[in-house]
């Protein structure tokens, strides 16, 4: 296995999650979520090479595989950045995008998640690579987190904008399952650590997270469900408050009764 080349991999594992934010920032959902998908698929291939000590020959042909998503992505964005006409009509809903390590803005998304039309949707970017070296079961956690949610985000759109029923529903199906995903797999990587607060990244990532898990759920009446999300929320905080009192209070003051509302 050669360093140079499983790194590629993930660089374009990543860079396929943040052109999809870009495209989700223009409110080219569709095109987000294919691009989304891909960098999904590319993570997945990543772990499978990294797990299974994969030789060169196939890892260049996964790299050059990764490479054409790469280079078809690009196009995706031409093509939305010509698309003048249609651009005003896309535009429904309001996104910002948020670097990963960026808690101060995650931490006040997370406080400010409401089930209504107006609110500002949050697309995370991932402003660096893992080191090559670090366990991948462990250390690429996150960056799958976050690409899943970013691709739940983008199929919730496609399932709030389109008049088909069919559609929607099944969109919106494939959003629910991404984001609570998007939770597990984060709660993996927090689970490796002795003490929970020593990973910052992750607790303020998964109570974003779990935020949205709930005000998505709740847009389309599933109470139950929420509700669920939300225990799963105050759970995280309970147990962030057992291991440290004054880590809580700087993650957030308000958050449980954010849940709770």
């Amino acid at each position: 296995m050669t360093n140079a080349a499983t790194r590629q991999l993930l660089c374009n594992a990543c860079a396929l999650n943040n052109i999809g934010a870009s495209l989700m920032q223009h409110g080219e959902y569709d095109k987000a979520v294919l691009t989304l998908k891909e960098a999904l698929h590319t993570m997945k291939t990543y772990f499978r090479v990294f797990a299974d000590g994969s030789a060169g020959k196939e890892i260049e042909d996964h790299v050059k595989t990764s490479q054409e998503k790469l280079r078809m992505s690009y196009a995706r964005v031409a093509q939305a950045s010509q698309d003048k006409a249609n651009k005003n009509r896309r535009l429904t809903h309001e996104f910002r995008l948020v670097e990963s390590n960026d808690f101060e803005s995650l931490r006040t998304a997370s406080l400010a998640q409401e089930s209504n039309d107006s609110q500002v949707a949050i697309v995370i970017r991932e402003p660096r690579h893992p080191e090559i070296d670090e366990c991948a079961e462990i250390a690429l956690a996150q960056e799958s987190g976050i690409m899943l949610y970013n691709y739940a985000l983008s199929a919730y759109y496609i399932s709030r904008t389109t008049r088909r029923r069919k559609l929607r529903d099944s969109f919106y199906s494939i959003a629910r399952e991404a984001m609570l995903l998007s939770y597990k797999t984060l709660g993996k990587r927090m689970m490796q650590y002795e003490d929970i607060v020593e990973d910052v990244e992750s607790i303020f990532l998964s109570i974003f997270v779990l935020s949205c898990t709930s005000s998505m759920l709740r847009s389309r009446k599933e109470h139950s469900r929420a509700r669920e999300a939300e225990d799963a929320l105050c759970e995280l905080l309970e147990a962030v408050e057992e291991e440290n009192a004054e880590f809580l209070d700087a993650v957030s003051d308000g958050a449980t009764t954010a849940a709770a509302a």
